[in-house]
């Protein structure tokens, strides 16, 4: 699907198409990303190393066809907190629904599931981004409880 997709826009170079599986097992095309992205990480994960293919691209090497592993599922810790914080903020949902929400996201995290913003072997570059989760999901809880939202 993705190559009749790329070869009929005339596209070459890296990119990356994204598709959404439904339980029955539906298929949905969402986007193609001409860039490397945030979802490089979920992607590379996968085995498809878009910067290396990139690079090649670049530097006028040969780039091999390469399939990346369907069906990997990766979680995003911090934009499912954004994400959260966002809701909680706008009143669009309510206590029960955030901690629901905060401890699937928590199980998530320590599932099977490729990590996209951490690795236990090197944590440190998600400390930024852990404060900025922290900071988005006090100040939503804040608000709400000053009736702000």
């Amino acid at each position: 699907m993705t190559e009749a997709l790329a070869e009929k826009l005339n596209y070459t170079g890296v990119g990356c198409a994204q598709f959404v599986v439904d339980a029955n097992g539906g298929v949905c095309f969402l986007e193609l990303n001409a860039r490397l992205g945030a979802n490089s990480a979920a992607v590379c994960a996968a085995g498809l190393d878009l910067p290396r293919l990139f690079l090649d691209s670049l530097l006028a090497r040969p780039v091999a066809k390469v399939t990346a592993e369907v069906g990997r599922k990766y979680v995003w810790f911090d934009g499912d907190m954004i994400g959260l914080a966002s809701c909680l903020r706008s009143g669009r949902i309510c206590w029960q629904v955030a901690a629901a929400w905060f401890l699937r996201s928590i199980r998530a995290q320590m599932g099977k599931n490729d990590r996209i913003t951490w690795s236990a072997r090197d944590p440190w570059p998600m400390l930024p981004v852990a404060t900025n989760v922290v900071h988005s999901l006090f100040s939503a809880v804040v608000r709400r409880l000053a009736g702000l939202g």
